[in-house]
């Protein structure tokens, strides 16, 4: 998983493998360290709710929560290029939130010759 903040918006990208974890109940997270004090931490969670974005400032985390229903439904069609969109506010203080489905990328697997 990784994210890509830029233009407004927060764009995570997680593999096949890593949408299969979040059906099953998985948590996604990852932690950007920023210096020595500080790190960020992102994190992906699935919901039978609305799917939502917050950022935990305590933590420091940008947390994504999406809809089960929306990821599967996401998954049985061809993954859009565009992602699933979190409902924008149409905030110039709050930005876009996508989740995309890398469907080229899978996990790492060894080869062994």
């Amino acid at each position: 998983m990784y994210i890509r903040i830029q233009n407004q918006s927060i764009r995570y990208r997680i593999s096949r493998d890593e949408a299969a974890m979040l059906l099953n109940g998985q948590r996604l997270e990852d932690k950007l360290n920023l210096s020595s004090l500080l790190a960020l931490t992102y994190s992906i969670d699935n919901t039978s709710s609305q799917s939502s974005f917050n950022f935990i400032d305590d933590s420091k985390e940008l947390h994504l929560k999406i809809n089960i229903d929306v990821l599967k439904a996401e998954l049985e069609d061809r993954p859009s290029k565009q992602g699933i969109m979190l409902a924008s506010k149409n905030s110039s203080t709050t930005p876009d939130v996508y989740l995309e489905i890398d469907l080229k990328k899978n996990s790492k697997k060894l080869i062994n010759y």
